[in-house]
């Protein structure tokens, strides 16, 4: 009985060893899985918290900034889906689904400017 629980013990131990082991980067891949689901599950401010979460392990990580971009968007908050979508194409400027809702958005906004300069990059 005792060496049971041993190596349970050493296994539960064994297995948080393993689990600190984990790159930023793959923590942050798990959190954006999580924040995938909580999104198509509909719990949309729990998806957001879990693609906050990457942004620290990984600032660079494109599609949770997209995910997180267009559930800010669809929840109406169109200022900070608009500081997303840059800060995502200042990451990737070639990044068309970015382009594009940023040309949408300053369309909406009655920005002519602003549309051009994105239209003319997404072109």
């Amino acid at each position: 009985m005792r060496v049971r629980l041993k190596l349970d013990l050493f296994a539960i131990a064994a297995t948080s060893f393993l689990s600190a082991c984990d790159t930023a980067e793959e923590r942050a891949e798990e959190r954006f899985k999580s924040g995938m689901e909580y999104l198509q599950a509909g719990d949309v401010d729990r998806a957001l918290v879990e693609f906050r979460n990457v942004f620290k392990l990984n600032g660079e990580h494109r599609e949770a900034r997209l995910a997180y971009a267009e559930a800010e968007r669809g929840r109406g908050n169109l200022r900070e889906a608009y500081s997303q979508y840059l800060r995502l194409i200042e990451q990737y400027p070639d990044d068309l689904p970015a382009l594009t809702a940023l040309s949408e958005l300053a369309a909406d906004a009655g920005e002519w400017e602003d549309v051009d300069r994105y239209l003319g990059v997404a072109l």
